[in-house]
This record gives C-alpha cells, sequence and structure tokens, in this order.
C-alpha cells in the first residue's frame, strides 16, 4: 500500500441467514427482506434503490471475490469488518471468514472494528412497545475476557498477511469506545492496553495501535487521554440523533460534521482519521406507520428517526477530497480515510453499487485517488 491516501470502508457482515434471526422471522429469513416491505414515513422520502447485485449472500465465496475486486478497482484498500466478540462467542462471524478465505493472497487489507454490543436479532422495531430493542445485546465482560479477545484476535486475525499494521502495531477500533471504557474503569482499562501491548511484542509485534471511534461531540473525545489510544475516529458521522428536526439535510449535515476534524483532533490530543458518511435513512428497520416527532429527544424514534434526505455526490466527493486533504496535511504514519460505509444497506450508508446510480460513488473515490497520488 504505497499510496500517499489509505481509503477504508466499514463492512457489516449480516447479508446471510442467521439463526436468531431465522428464529424470529422464518426459515432463510435475511435483512434483505427489508427492503421488500418498506414505506416511506414523510411525503418526498427516497427509500434506498435496490442493489445493482441483488440481494447476495456474503458468506458464498463468489459474491465476498466481488466485494473484494470491486473495491481494489476503485481504490479501496481496507475492510474494517464490524466485530461481535463477546466471551460467549463470536456472532455473525461467517462472512468476515469467507472473506479471509478469499483474501488472504490479495491486496486488500482488513481490521476489526469491535462492537461493545451483540448485533440485534430482532431488526424489526414495532410500533407499539412489544419488547425490549436492545434486549440481550448487552456484553457482561470482566479484565480476563479482554484479555482472552487479544490473546483470540492476535492468533485468528492480526498474524494474517493482510491483517492492517501501522507502524508493526494490528490496527483495532473500538466503536463506542467509551462503553469499553465504562466496563473496566479508566485504571483497569488502560492496565488493558498495557497487556495487548507486552503481549503482542511477545507475538512479533510492536504493540497496538487501538482506535477510539464515537459519533459524540469532539469536546467528549477528550477522555482519551491517558487510556493508550493512537488515533480516534467516528463511525457513521451524518445525523445529530438526539437534537434538531427528524428530517435532516445531508449538504448541511455533511458541512456540520465535517468541520469539526480539527475540534476531534485538538481536544484528544491524538491523530483523527476522518470518516465520510455516503447517507442515513435506517427507517426500514421500523414498523410501518410511524409519524415524525415535532423534535429529537423527546422520545426515543431511532431506527425511523432522523432521516438524513438529499443525499448528494457531489457534496460526498467535496468532503472526502477535504478529508484526503486534511490528513495529507497533518503528515505522520496515518494516512487513512474512513468511508461509512460499504454495505450498510438498511441505514443508507454505501458504496456498494445500486439500480439508480450504479458505481457513481465508487467511480468518484477511484478518481479522487489518482488525483491524491
Amino acid at each position: 500500500m504505497d499510496s500517499k491516501i489509505l481509503f477504508s470502508t466499514y463492512v457489516y457482515p449480516a447479508w446471510h441467514t442467521v439463526p436468531e434471526r431465522c428464529a424470529l422471522y422464518g426459515p432463510s429469513w435475511t435483512e434483505w427482506e427489508l427492503f421488500n416491505t418498506r414505506s416511506v414515513f414523510f411525503p418526498d422520502q427516497k427509500l434506498t434503490p435496490r442493489p445493482l447485485w441483488g440481494f447476495y449472500d456474503d458468506t458464498e465465496e463468489k459474491d465476498v471475490l466481488r466485494q473484494v475486486d470491486t473495491a481494489l478497482e476503485h481504490g479501496i484498500d481496507i475492510f474494517i469488518y464490524l466485530y461481535y466478540w463477546s466471551p460467549s462467542g463470536v456472532d455473525l462471524e461467517p462472512a468476515l471468514e469467507t472473506f479471509i478465505r478469499v483474501s488472504e493472497t490479495s491486496p486488500m487489507h482488513f481490521a476489526l472494528i469491535w462492537s461493545p454490543h451483540r448485533p440485534r436479532f430482532e431488526v424489526i422495531r414495532p410500533l407499539e412497545k412489544k419488547f425490549d430493542y436492545e434486549l440481550n445485546r448487552e456484553i457482561d465482560m470482566d479484565e480476563q475476557a479482554f484479555k482472552d479477545f487479544i490473546v483470540y484476535t492476535c492468533e485468528k486475525f492480526f498474524s494474517r498477511q493482510n491483517y492492517l499494521l501501522i507502524d508493526n502495531r494490528p490496527v483495532l477500533y473500538l466503536y463506542k469506545y467509551f462503553e469499553f471504557v465504562r466496563k473496566l474503569g479508566d485504571q483497569k482499562f488502560s492496565k488493558w492496553v498495557r497487556f495487548a501491548h507486552e503481549y503482542l511484542k511477545s507475538k512479533g509485534f510492536d504493540g497496538l495501535y487501538l482506535v477510539a471511534s464515537s459519533e459524540k461531540d469532539p469536546e467528549t473525545f477528550s477522555d482519551t487521554r491517558g487510556l493508550g489510544f493512537s488515533a480516534t475516529t467516528s463511525y457513521v458521522l451524518l445525523p445529530d440523533f438526539h437534537t434538531g428536526p427528524p428530517i435532516q439535510d445531508y449538504a448541511t449535515q455533511l458541512s456540520k460534521k465535517q468541520i469539526q476534524k480539527v475540534a476531534y483532533q485538538e481536544m484528544a490530543h491524538l491523530p483523527y482519521i476522518p470518516s465520510v458518511p455516503v447517507g442515513f435513512d435506517a427507517s426500514s428497520r421500523g414498523e410501518a406507520g410511524k409519524k415524525p416527532p415535532i423534535r429529537l429527544g423527546t422520545e426515543d424514534v431511532y431506527p425511523w428517526f432522523p432521516i438524513v434526505k438529499n443525499r448528494s455526490l457531489e457534496a460526498f466527493s467535496e468532503c472526502l477530497e477535504n478529508a484526503c486533504d486534511f490528513v495529507l496535511r497533518r503528515g505522520g504514519n496515518n494516512s487513512i480515510v474512513n468511508i461509512a460505509s460499504w454495505n450498510e444497506w438498511t441505514q443508507q450508508h454505501y458504496l456498494e453499487p445500486d439500480i439508480e446510480g450504479g458505481y457513481e460513488y465508487l467511480q468518484t473515490v477511484k478518481k479522487l485517488k489518482e488525483k491524491k497520488k
């Protein structure tokens, strides 16, 4: 990977049959079924176009190979897989295992973004509270579990030739990092990071490159200091989830969020890896019939709202170029720009081609990669 800029993108590994979901919704059910039951929640809402590749299976080698080849062809260097490890096992691992089989000898690198929660198996939220939407997602983890995670991931992933390294340190993202810190407390969390460094050094690495990911405002990143992080970043940094109107404008939100890049870096006293989102609309995960609230914050209305409308290829392109320039001006050994995301189809942030725009977002990435060589 000798390019000045490295493009990474988040991968949601859930596009296959999952036993817990099939038990709820029927045999062979996958999240693709949400495309067949969608409805609009306000008059000019534009629903996510269907995938150009159809409803593929991300545990099938031919489908994952197409993902890898297409990404590489259009300038994507790194897949960052959402990873659901807990002491009781790993959820949604089959897609990652397929990726490893097809990519081991390819130029595509990968990393993990570890989630502090199990994935939702109750995918569709009902209008009436028939169950706790967050039920069974919380993971009980102690200090030993954190150590077990490092040992497991080092053996299974970090040691692979195409795992992402910075300065000979495996790169690990923590999604909603503050949840991990809360589970252990500051002192034990810092102790775990020291354990990870020493363990990885014993395996021939130079420690761990730990990235704190959050959608919080920049000033909250200040609590990363002294905890052992190497950098900070965001996941889908686009909507305001708890303030503002339920319907938000893409270009307005993008401009507002991306202007904060310097603030994130300064408040955390760490390099900030900019994350450029393609869009956001998770409403297909909610039962039809929800009316927009007057404003956000009065009730829990995810996944119906917020909805970000007016996706714009032009705004995306401008923001992505600004993120590249930000990274190049900073210099240093971390030249990564994240894009959210590769295939979050039911949250409307995806780079994969759809039936309306085809490969236009990927072509934009490719043109910018050539420009920044």
